[in-house]
């Protein structure tokens, strides 16, 4: 990740090229940043607002999401990484407040979904081979020996105490934090706040493929794409101010898995410790970004039997899931909010949880996608 000083060198040199695209313009309608978060590419579109303040807000949001990646980072050395020592120790930890957040949150929305979402599970995850930036995982696989101890250690989030003091510990020595299913939606929702300190209110926020809204583009709604997972674009979709839209996915980081010719998804299946199966990607669209990742991930785990019980749980309407046979599972309101630019094989029939999204007027221009 750049320095936020080199970023707002960068900046500045790609204010030159807008003013020039921009017929000379002093003031330059759109903008279009990137930056390195969490070892994937995070792009801020930026509607409607002073060079300055695009300048100074995305150099505060790149020294931000620096401090957050040596916070939370799963397996180089990081805030992170030092608690996970101390719990193997059996040791309490001072945690920065941003990790203790985390904790808070996760507790709450795990016990929803009866821990099919749990950030405790690192231990597993990097016994699979995904503590790793390079994909798709060619390492071998863990023995079942292995996974059946860890499923006998069983760690969870409930095992993790923050104490007063602003320590954190856990009665589970197993216990390994890995808040790779919550912390874009984490890092989005502070992105936002940020952009907001700096009088930016018209910005889509691009982490990785997930995607949040803010304000709009010149009055017209932001304009984006749901990933296909095999290949392309799967629908299109509009979003407003505060749209959070969230997917996951195994089309992107996975391992072969060599005895049955797949692939195997990076997320684990806490309550298995093995990679989910059957779903081939979920997208999720929520006010909030923390419950519109998890709920991505989770639906990955969980699967279209799962589907509706783990919307319910999260208070969520809009929802779509893609099986590995291709069927469509998807909600009456997220129905009514996308643009179909593929055929499934199969369509179930749309689940009525009552409520919609907010219906708006469809633009063929697609501008982003998600996934």
């Amino acid at each position: 990740m750049g320095t936020a000083r080199n970023l707002l060198r960068d900046i500045r040199a790609g204010c030159v090229l807008s003013m020039v695209l921009a017929a000379c313009s002093p003031a330059p309608q759109v903008w279009h940043q990137e930056l390195l978060v969490f070892g994937s590419s995070t792009q801020l579109t930026i509607a409607d607002a002073p060079a300055d303040a695009v300048a100074v807000s995305s150099a505060e949001i790149a020294r931000r999401m620096n401090l957050r990646n040596g916070e939370w980072h799963a397996w180089k050395p990081s805030d992170l990484t030092r608690i996970n020592a101390a719990f193997a120790a059996g040791q309490p930890a001072p945690a920065p407040a941003s990790i203790r957040t985390l904790i808070q949150r996760s507790q709450v929305l795990s016990a929803k979904v009866n821990g099919a979402f749990d950030p405790a599970i690192g231990g597993i995850i990097a016994a699979w081979g995904f503590h790793s930036s390079d994909y798709p995982i060619r390492s071998a696989p863990p023995a079942a020996v292995e996974i059946e101890q860890w499923l006998r250690e069983k760690p969870t989030i409930g095992d993790v105490t923050v104490h007063p003091d602003g320590s954190v510990s856990s009665r589970n020595r197993a216990v390994q934090l890995d808040f790779g299913a919550i912390a874009e939606g984490a890092a989005a929702q502070e992105i936002r706040i940020i952009l907001a300190e700096h009088g930016i209110h018209n910005a889509l926020i691009t982490m990785g493929g997930d995607v949040l809204a803010t304000g709009s583009k010149h009055g017209a709604a932001w304009r984006v794409g749901i990933i296909d997972p095999r290949g392309g674009i799967f629908a299109g979709i509009s979003l407003s101010d505060g749209d959070a839209l969230f997917s996951s996915g195994d089309y992107n980081k996975y391992r072969s898995d060599l005895e049955h010719g797949t692939r195997l998804a990076h997320i684990i299946n806490p309550l298995t410790g093995r990679p989910t199966r059957g779903t081939a990607s979920t997208a999720v669209l929520h006010h909030d970004p923390v419950v519109a990742d998890v709920a991505a991930t989770t639906l990955m785990v969980v699967g279209h039997q799962g589907f509706e019980s783990t919307l319910r749980a999260l208070g969520i309407r809009c929802a779509m899931l893609l099986s590995d046979d291709d069927t469509l599972y998807i909600t009456r309101a997220m129905r009514a909010r996308i643009e179909l630019l593929r055929q499934p094989a199969q369509q179930a029939p749309a689940l009525d949880l009552g409520g919609s999204c907010g219906e708006r007027e469809p633009s063929r221009q697609v501008h982003g996608t998600t996934g």
